[in-house]
């Protein structure tokens, strides 16, 4: 598969300040350094591939990442590599600030995650907003589900639309095949 070439240890993360150069973080060494937290864990769970918890259901816990300065208008997706053992959703919501210092809140819809315990992409579309004057300053990532373990491998934030999870990281001028796409294809 694809993604077995992408190293679910980092986490991409674009910071889109004057076109920085992207910050690799490790989960889960580098989650505190980095701001990534997960909300009210039942347990930490030590995995090397990702930052990983048990949770209770009923929407009490998330991931999330405070005080980031991300101009949604040059934003077109985020993209999480994220796990779940039991049935559920995640779903996607950041705090924004705009021209005036008002706050609001942006909602994206939920993506149902395959309950195997396995990491794979969840896409949120982000390209309807290129002409807003709003900087993201929060996210979280919410789960929706059955109590059980979750997981969060790695995040990366687009300034360009991409439908085929983990892009950036395929390997240039070389087939690979996209199990991801129906049919499957290379």
């Amino acid at each position: 598969m694809f993604h077995n070439s992408i190293p679910f240890a980092f986490v991409l993360l674009l910071s889109f300040i004057c076109s920085a150069e992207p910050i690799y973080l490790r989960f889960p060494q580098d989650a505190q350094s980095s701001g990534v937290k997960i909300q009210r864990p039942v347990q930490k769970i030590d995995r090397a591939d990702g930052l990983v918890a048990e949770v209770e259901g009923d929407a009490k816990s998330a991931f999330y990442q405070m005080d980031q300065e991300w101009p949604l208008a040059s934003l077109r997706q985020i993209e999480f590599f994220a796990m779940a053992q039991q049935p559920g959703f995640f779903r996607f919501s950041a705090q924004l600030r705009n021209e005036d210092g008002s706050k609001g809140t942006l909602y994206l819809s939920p993506q149902m995650v395959v309950p195997d315990g396995e990491f794979r992409p969840l896409l949120f579309d982000l390209s309807q907003y290129t002409n807003s004057k709003e900087v993201i300053t929060n996210w979280e990532l919410r789960w929706y589900g059955a109590p059980g373990v979750v997981g969060l491998a790695s995040l990366e934030v687009c300034e360009e639309t991409n439908l085929i999870p983990g892009a950036s990281h395929l390997p240039v001028g070389k087939p690979i095949a996209l199990n991801a796409l129906k049919p499957h294809a290379k």
